[in-house]
């Protein structure tokens, strides 16, 4: 039976989460306790265990044509002893359905895998986000300070963020309550958000790299300029990071699918020009 979660399937859920994506107790705990809500997750329960979830996470997509109602779909995970089912296939298409009861436009996601791009391709996605990824060893960083840099915050930057990015032909806008998660998560991963005059830098420590998240990078800054201030403040031996489409770096890769349940929008939308459309923060 798929339902939407209530607050006393949370320790099933943690327990899904854990034996599906491996990640620490505490994390599990952080995300539970700062952004789960009932109604934004949908369960499989088979007699009496929780066998399948997937989260409904609210998000708004920019567009030329306006703002689109969406959700995006996390954390789609199937109990061991349950796999083979087809119960994520089931847990999606009831996703679709309440989205339709609720005049949602679409639905997202980001594929964990490649070959998971071919699952949801088979279910109804198409990529609509890419992103340019680029692998930064240290040794071809220019020397030099770069930017000046300050310690920030998503809340601090949300209004750089929105206005940045509504350039483009879709842009998914999260809310306060999404950014303020995303700081509560950096401060437990490490993360920091890194400011600059125009723009900032979202960096993620990792061993011997930096994982750079999201950068917002303002036409008269040069890009190595701040890639030299984020080298100074690591002294990584590589920066691995992930640019919206339109900055010329790296190289161009597939990053998130949508499903459109008013198509009717998604053909208005295609006949429409604009830059490239950009995801972030995405949680994965």
């Amino acid at each position: 039976m798929i339902a939407f979660a209530d607050r006393s399937m949370v320790p099933a859920l943690k327990e899904l989460w854990k034996l599906s994506f491996g990640d620490p107790e505490g994390y599990i705990d952080l995300f539970f306790e700062h952004r789960f809500r009932d109604k934004e997750c949908l369960v499989d329960v088979e007699g009496e265990r929780v066998a399948g979830m997937l989260f409904l996470l609210p998000i708004t997509v920019i567009t030329p044509l306006g703002e689109m109602d969406a959700r995006y779909i996390y954390g789609v995970a199937t109990h061991p002893d349950f796999r083979g089912r087809g119960i994520s296939t089931r847990l999606l298409h009831r996703a679709h359905r309440e989205m339709e009861k609720e005049d949602v436009i679409l639905s997202i996601l980001v594929p964990a895998t490649k070959e998971l791009f071919q699952f949801y391709e088979h279910r109804g996605y198409a990529i609509e986000f890419n992103c340019r990824r680029m692998a930064l060893p240290a040794g071809e960083i220019p020397p030099g300070e770069g930017v000046p840099l300050a310690e920030s915050s998503f809340a601090g930057e949300a209004a750089l963020r929105n206005r940045y990015f509504n350039r483009c032909h879709m842009f998914g806008r999260w809310d306060t309550r999404a950014l303020s998660y995303q700081d509560i998560e950096a401060g437990y991963t490490g993360g920091e958000v890194l400011s600059f005059p125009g723009g900032y830098a979202y960096c993620l420590p990792d061993g011997d790299k930096v994982l750079v998240k999201e950068l917002v990078l303002p036409k008269d800054v040069d890009f190595y300029e701040v890639a030299k201030a984020v080298h100074r403040r690591y002294g990584a031996k590589e920066y691995q990071y992930r640019l919206w489409e339109d900055i010329p770096a790296g190289e161009l890769a597939p990053y998130a699918m949508a499903h459109w349940i008013k198509e009717k929008r998604q053909k208005k939308l295609e006949d429409v020009e604009g830059r490239a459309s950009y995801l972030g923060l995405t949680l994965d």
